[in-house]
């Protein structure tokens, strides 16, 4: 991968905790590996820069490495430690622009500049699904966090979309926020072919010769009680099953199957759980096409994913997915069950169209380069004083 030129760095902090969390297996996750990646870990670049971690990460000499020893601690308090403790820890190492990538790690000091990545405000613009039946705990962390984006010196929104909604819900303005679009390895993400494993990865999981591919995870805003009945409308006529991959709670997978049950779908809905990003490409590369019928997303990663599959994609006309997939995906409604059965049966039917979206998904996802999204990075640093 091409570097990039970074001799006037000075002192700048990246968090990169999400890597010792679970959330290193969701977008936090994959947005801090690629962005580090970009920036070159291991070049010339660290030699004024290094990363804040729960403890020393094997990727980077150890004093390339804050550490902040928190990462052990429950989940309700641990928006605390780090509130108590990050500030003047980034003091003491004399942290100049400190860039926090994770809600939790949102400090404010004269001593220091803050630049916030923030990928979407869906909690607080679905209060009562999100928030208004949690502890007291789990408001008060949230709206601790909204008050230090208020107070950051910059904020970095992964779309336009998320952007907008940091100006119209918390009143940031306009300049104090650049818009930088997610990115993903071209390298990992790419066409296959049945000789690069494909036939192993669909034996291994157990997958149907054809099905509909859903990947992500299963709270409200994902729409999944929608996309099954669009499904179950369609299932008598369509050879693809349906494959849901995601991490899943128990209790919602056991509501799930009553309804494919009332729906007579319950052998042709499967449900996959984790699946290491190794292996995601081939399930892209194995489906008929990539079903996302989101009600809201401050991106949505799975529908790049796709694209650079060159998978066909159905998703929503609504919030980022509108912004990254207009004229390379099939659009619908999210509420409207007939339309995204309709989409599906045509993905499923028209050779022509899944031909069409895969040459223009595929161009479009070269518009979200790594190189791309580490630059315009590099660019909000600069404008902090680097």
């Amino acid at each position: 991968m091409q570097t990039i030129d970074f001799m006037n760095t000075r002192r700048l902090c990246i968090d990169a905790t999400s890597l010792d969390m679970n959330a290193s297996k969701r977008g936090i996750g994959f947005y801090v590996k690629t962005l580090l990646d970009g920036l070159g870990v291991g070049t010339q670049f660290w030699q004024n820069a290094c990363t804040l971690r729960f403890w020393p990460a094997a990727e980077l000499e150890r004093d390339e490495t804050i550490t902040l020893p928190i990462g052990k601690l429950p989940e309700r308090i641990f928006w605390l430690a780090s509130a108590a403790m990050l500030g003047r820890t980034l003091q003491n190492r004399g942290v100049e622009i400190f860039h926090s990538t994770h809600p939790y790690h949102t400090p404010i000091s004269r001593k220091f500049k803050t630049v916030a990545t923030v990928y979407d405000l869906i909690p607080l613009i679905y209060y009562n699904d999100y928030l208004k039946s949690k502890r007291a705990n789990a408001k008060l962390s949230y709206n601790y966090y909204l008050h230090q984006l208020k107070r950051a010196d910059h904020l970095i929104a992964i779309s336009d979309q998320t952007k907008n909604d940091c100006t119209k819900y918390l009143g940031i303005p306009p300049d104090r926020i650049t818009s930088i679009h997610l990115a993903i390895d071209s390298n990992l993400f790419r066409p296959l072919s049945k000789d690069q494993g494909l036939a192993e990865i669909q034996t291994r999981h157990g997958l149907p010769k054809k099905f509909f591919l859903y990947v992500g995870g299963a709270d409200f805003r994902k729409n999944l009680k929608t996309l099954v009945n669009a499904y179950g409308s369609i299932a008598d006529q369509a050879e693809e099953d349906l494959v849901l991959v995601g991490s899943w709670n128990s209790q919602w997978v056991e509501s799930m199957r009553t309804q494919l049950q009332k729906l007579r779908l319950a052998s042709r809905v499967r449900f996959l759980s984790f699946v290491p990003s190794s292996e995601l490409p081939a399930l892209y590369n194995l489906a008929t096409a990539l079903v996302f019928p989101s009600l809201y997303e401050g991106f949505g990663l799975p529908v790049l994913e796709s694209f650079s599959c060159g998978t066909p994609v159905l998703c929503s006309n609504t919030s980022s997915l509108y912004e990254i997939a207009n004229g390379s995906a099939l659009l619908v409604d999210p509420l409207n069950v007939q339309e995204i059965a309709d989409g599906m049966n045509r993905l499923a039917s028209d050779h022509r169209l899944c031909a069409q979206l895969k040459v223009s998904g595929m161009a479009k996802a070269r518009e979200f380069s790594i190189k791309r999204m580490s630059q315009k990075t590099l660019e909000v640093y600069r404008t902090l004083g680097l």
